[in-house]
């Protein structure tokens, strides 16, 4: 993946006769890496499986300048299987389940529902059957339920002989629509989150943006909800929120123009400054351009030239704003660092989707193809995606008024894979198989203080710019009494600095130390760590 967001596939290689260990994985990822450079990559993106976790890891430490990154799709997935663990969720999508089921298997319910969806106009199909295998299908499943509430209302009214009776149990539930409607609101932030970090477009600061919205969500989450459920959807995103706990997620926030101080606490500062100066010395910053790299935070942080540059010149990319940034005389530090972190992509959606595609080529159609002959092919389907307008002359004709944006498209192709084959023993959701990397929630029936998830931090979830991202609560679980959900207290920290003058502007001077410098250029308590 490129800066630009295009799509290459380097190379194919038959890895079946080898162990998959974490050792082995880095060794042939770096064969890949010398023979392009490490100077021409920023990152390594993988799911966290043990192994390529490892491997990530060795990478890192061989090559500093290449960024470890996890992919934030693959999280925040796993963040709504870990939700439908407790016990409230779980039940809800068992009882979804046995519709879809029902309605699917039962022809004269089936024909019934199909024609009553026809009657009374409502788009969007019938029930979808939830798969823990497939990404956004457990929010789509629920509000397929929530849209056809009035067409199941009228069959158990009207037609109750074509239902048995666990069916007429599971619609007639005291509080089931209303139940789903609470789920169904967690769970579609969530499914909003997986479908834009999945997008080629995503960058680091848009992982670090979901997971404010998911943390201002929390805390506007009314008395109204089921209070254990409340508490368990706390309890894991604070757990699977320490995985991203890092500074580089922050930093490239920060370096998207809207969010560059205003939703941000002075707690924060630190922990950019320190991060940007670390990899400014990974990418081989002297002690000269690391100063003038601080001294660039400051300006770009207090809107000073050359980084006064009005927003709207980034056309919805950060990295054409930064593209536009000249500090000459001045080293060219900040944005140096600005476009290295803007140029990962921090998911990898779009590799697992080639892979579908060669799965398709190869396995179910069983093609006899050689690996190389594999690899011609995979390379000329992704050459053409990346570059449709220009090698398919009948791209775009007599479609200049009507684009399909990216989102959309994500959407699209969630719901074609959503469709469930018969044969899909991966889809049932009464299965007590844990999926990797879940965490256990105990579970009790004790009502708690929800804690602040340690976001709170170093961002205020009440400004305007956040509130606004996340869209209004749903009228009828609004609850404006909540007193455990207090505003942010953030301090008013200082962060101005005395600059001590400099025997040397430190040209050409690698060896120096990274908390030294910052010393110069913040004051100690802000450096300090939060507890």
């Amino acid at each position: 993946m490129t800066p630009l967001r295009e799509e290459y596939l380097y190379k194919l290689q038959d890895l079946s006769e080898h162990s998959h260990t974490g050792n082995y994985v880095a060794e042939v990822i770096g064969e890949i890496i010398e023979r392009i450079g490490p100077n021409k990559i920023s990152a390594i993106v993988s799911d966290n499986a043990s192994n390529v976790r490892n491997a990530r890891k060795i990478i890192e430490e061989k090559y500093p300048n290449i960024e470890n990154v996890r992919c934030i799709a693959h999280a925040v997935n796993l963040i709504a299987c870990d939700i439908l663990k407790e016990s409230f969720g779980d039940r809800l999508l068992r009882k979804v389940n046995t519709l879809a089921s029902f309605f699917k298997n039962s022809h004269q319910a089936g024909a019934k529902l199909t024609q009553l969806i026809k009657e009374n106009s409502i788009h969007g199909g019938g029930i979808k059957l939830y798969c823990k295998t497939r990404w956004t299908t457990a929010s789509k499943s629920v509000d397929s339920v929530i849209r056809l509430e009035p067409v199941l209302e009228q069959i158990i009214t009207n037609e109750s002989n074509l239902l048995n009776d666990k069916i007429k149990r599971v619609i007639q539930t005291r509080n089931f629509f209303s139940d789903l409607r609470i789920l169904s609101f967690v769970l579609n932030l969530l499914r909003k989150a997986v479908l834009a970090l999945e997008s080629r477009s995503a960058t680091l600061g848009d992982c670090f943006l979901s997971l404010i919205k998911l943390s201002a969500v929390l805390k506007q989450l009314p008395k109204s909800f089921n209070q254990n459920f409340r508490n368990h959807c706390f309890n894991v995103m604070n757990e699977r929120f320490k995985e991203f706990n890092d500074d580089k997620y922050i930093t490239c926030f920060f370096l998207d123009p809207r969010f560059r101080s205003k939703p941000l606490t002075a707690k924060a500062y630190s922990r950019i400054v320190r991060c940007a100066t670390t990899i400014g010395k990974r990418l081989g910053f002297d002690l000269k351009e690391s100063r003038a790299l601080c001294e660039q935070i400051k300006d770009y942080r207090d809107n000073k030239p050359p980084f006064d540059l009005d927003e709207s010149c980034s056309l919805d990319d950060p990295l054409n704003w930064w593209n536009l940034i000249d500090t000459d005389p001045r080293p060219n530090s900040l944005p140096r660092v600005a476009r290295h972190l803007l140029a990962i992509c921090p998911n990898s959606a779009s590799c697992e989707r080639g892979f579908s595609t060669l799965g398709w080529l190869f396995n179910d159609r069983r093609l006899n193809l050689n690996i190389s002959r594999l690899e011609s092919m995979a390379k000329m389907i992704m050459h053409w995606k990346s570059n449709a307008k220009k090698e398919l002359g009948f791209y775009g004709i007599e479609k200049n008024d009507t684009r399909i944006s990216e989102t959309e498209m994500n959407i699209r192709i969630a719901e074609a894979l959503a469709k469930t084959n018969d044969d899909d023993d991966e889809c049932d959701v009464l299965s007590n198989e844990s999926l990797p990397n879940q965490i256990t929630v105990l579970s009790d029936n004790c009502v708690v203080l929800i804690e602040h998830v340690w976001i709170d931090k170093f961002v205020d979830l009440s400004h305007k710019l956040i509130i606004e991202e996340i869209g209004e609560i749903p009228d009828d679980i609004l609850d404006e009494s909540e007193e455990e959900y207090e505003k942010i207290n953030t301090d008013d920290g200082n962060d101005d600095e005395q600059e001590s003058e400099q025997e040397s502007d430190g040209e050409g001077n690698f060896d120096y130390n990274v908390e030294d410098l910052l010393n110069e250029f913040i004051d100690v308590d802000d450096v300090d760590e939060e507890e």
